[in-house]
């Protein structure tokens, strides 16, 4: 039986390729700025390979590549999060159907949002008729704990009063939503359509209990585990 169904947001309810574009520019001109400077197509080609390689922090772990001095490193990445945080929102809009596919799995089921993301954007969630949807909004800058650290996840079950084994959690990457969620023992369903479509699982530990393609596949995948 699934209780409780956790979905993601960037790559799952959202489109976020704005905002890793925004994001990209943003390190670009930070890092240049700083003495660093890196051309934009080396920038996203480095990027997709951390990605490919599960490297969940890997925006922190390229700039770390860049800037060798941790303090130097540290005031790079407090200046992109100070440029970016408050525009996460508007630049990640919502995907065709997502709204649909969330009002399908609450028939069944109750509905949590569980992402990494700044408390900027739950004006966002609720301007756009996410909130209203969710009976639980856990986003890890409110939560002060993030993906992929197995504890997100357990203060999420402690919070809907779930056990691990009667709730699924939704995302497009592996080594944020499927490895910690299992960890926990909670059941995944993996939505790959995003960039993060390039991870490959390479062990049983990172294979989601499903895997789909489309985001309407999402609700009948669920209902099947």
């Amino acid at each position: 039986m699934v209780s409780w169904v956790f979905v993601d947001l960037g790559g799952t309810l959202w489109d976020e390729a704005p905002w890793h574009d925004f994001l990209c520019r943003t390190y670009a001109d930070v890092l240049g700025q700083r003495g660093h400077p890196v051309p934009l197509d080396v920038l996203r080609s480095r990027l997709e390979v951390l990605i490919r390689d599960h490297v969940s922090a890997y925006t922190r772990a390229f700039v770390q590549e860049q800037v060798p001095d941790e303090g130097e490193a540290s005031s790079v990445l407090h200046e992109v999060s100070r440029r970016t945080r408050d525009r996460a929102g508007e630049l990640q809009p919502l995907l065709p159907g997502a709204l649909e596919v969330l009002d399908d799995l609450r028939r069944d089921h109750h509905v949590g949002i569980l992402a990494n993301q700044p408390a900027t954007v739950r004006s966002h969630l609720e301007a756009t008729g996410v909130a209203a949807r969710a009976e639980l909004v856990l986003l890890s800058d409110e939560v002060r704990r993030a993906k992929p650290d197995p504890a997100l996840y357990r203060v999420a079950l402690e919070r809907a009063g779930c056990p691990p084994g009667e709730a699924v959690m939704v995302g497009d990457r592996i080594d944020n939503d499927v490895v910690p969620a299992k960890a926990v023992g909670m059941r995944t369903v993996r939505l790959r359509c995003s960039a993060y479509r390039i991870q490959e699982p390479r062990s049983d530990a990172e294979r989601a209990d499903a895997e789909v393609s489309r985001l309407d596949e999402v609700p009948p995948a669920v209902r099947r585990l």
